[in-house]
């Protein structure tokens, strides 16, 4: 794995090196993991193994072992990327990002397209499948999303994929709510564009639309694994873990910085990995540390390790996983707080204790973040995630400068001194 020259530079200035666990050191973790340089830890400019390559020199200088000879476990996926060209014209050419997003499906084009709008206010296969008689791939089909109930747009989103955007050479979405974008495993044969606009409909004839896409059936990724033995009980185990990959980049110019989701995920990582790693504050039982490649493509990273462990995974004492902990005004959220009900209790009442965050809300099973695959093979574990703040998500402004971490020294305490209960 290679760490980019700026980033060396970074890390070498006098003053950044801090020695001590604190929300600076977070902060710093976050900035240089939402770099430019690390492309939106996604799949394009190798912006995954930028970051795995930096947590991994983190986890040796936190002296952290590793099972094998290396902190990295390697794997293949399937994924849809725009690493090229990028443009979207109707009158003005928009801006990535914050005018327009790409389905996660789209297919690469370079043309332009003559305007058919979808006029139909209810969704009827038939009728819509008649469209394909009007249209041919020198087409845009406009369609006005917030026209239609989630149910009447799921069944317009089936009608689409299955028909190849009903010969359409693109298909174009206008929305006024929000941009969020995500990532697929697989590619539409028609280009495919959300544009946030208060407009009813275009009014221009013509769009012009240049994407570049490349669909990669085996793109080598990773997980990053360290871990520091019990002095006692070292055959048992309490994990900590979050994903470090991010929505990377969608053309040239734009990426996805990722703060929150999940950059401040792994700077707890990290910080709780350097407090366990001081000697004063060595574990009974072994702490793991996993960092997993390849949430964003549907929990790849954490089912592989889950189906190829490096420990045994019944000896896993605890899990306890951290995706999206930048805010916390309104408190923590414990996902499988309604199944390990025991252990929540101790979590709340540690909270309560301390005087810590303002709530600790519980759900049921969910299979939203990387501790699901653990719970499915009998692990206890926790997902937390924080409420509240800023709403920035999958998109272009979830970014260091606006990410509080009003809550992030109220966690810290938290969670090594329910990891204390734990070791107990």
């Amino acid at each position: 794995m290679r760490i980019s020259l700026l980033i060396i530079l970074f890390l070498s200035t006098p003053g950044l090196q801090l020695q001590a666990q604190d929300k600076s050191y977070a902060k710093q973790s976050i900035y240089i993991l939402c770099s430019p340089e690390m492309h939106g830890r996604g799949y394009v400019n190798d912006g995954d193994k930028f970051a795995a390559g930096w947590i991994a020199s983190e986890f040796d200088s936190h002296g952290l072992e590793n099972f094998g000879d290396t902190y990295f476990q390697e794997y293949e996926i399937a994924v849809n990327t725009f690493p090229g060209a990028l443009q979207f014209v109707v009158g003005d050419t928009l801006v990535p990002g914050k005018d327009y997003i790409l389905s996660a499906s789209s297919h690469s084009v370079n043309s332009t397209f003559k305007i058919k709008h979808l006029r139909s206010r209810k969704i009827k296969r038939t009728k819509i499948l008649r469209l394909k008689d009007k249209l041919d791939e020198n087409t845009a089909l406009v369609i006005r999303k917030d026209k239609y109930n989630r149910e009447d747009y799921r069944l317009l989103q089936a009608i689409l994929n299955v028909s190849g955007g009903l010969n359409a050479g693109a298909v174009i979405e206008l929305t006024n709510k929000k941009l969020t974008h995500t990532i697929s495993d697989t590619s539409y044969g028609f280009a495919h564009i959300i544009y946030k606009t208060d407009k009813k409909k275009i009014k221009e004839k013509y769009v012009s639309i240049n994407i570049e896409q490349e669909l990669i059936s085996n793109y080598r990724t990773q997980n990053v694994i360290g871990y520091i033995p019990g002095s006692e009980h070292p055959d048992s185990f309490i994990l900590f873990s979050a994903h470090y990959d991010h929505l990377g980049r969608m053309g040239k110019e734009t990426y996805f910085p990722g703060a929150n989701d999940d950059a401040s995920g792994v700077a707890m990582v990290l910080d709780l990995a350097r407090h366990y790693s001081l000697p004063e504050n060595r574990p009974k039982f072994s702490l793991v540390f996993i960092t997993f490649g390849a949430e964003e493509t549907g929990l790849k990273g954490s089912k592989f390790y889950t189906e190829n462990p490096l420990f045994p995974i019944e000896s896993i004492r605890f899990m306890i996983n951290m995706d999206i902990v930048g805010t916390g005004s309104e408190g923590l959220m414990v996902v499988n707080g309604r199944v390990f009900e025991k252990e929540y209790e101790k979590f709340k009442s540690i909270n309560d204790q301390y005087d810590l965050l303002p709530e600790i809300k519980k759900r049921g099973k969910a299979a939203n973040s990387d501790h699901y695959f653990f719970t499915e093979q009998g692990v206890h574990a926790f997902f937390i995630y924080t409420m509240g703040g800023i709403k920035a998500y999958h998109d272009v402004y979830d970014v260091p400068e606006t990410l509080p971490l009003n809550e992030y020294d109220d966690i810290f305490v938290l969670i090594t001194r329910f990891t204390k209960y734990l070791m107990d």
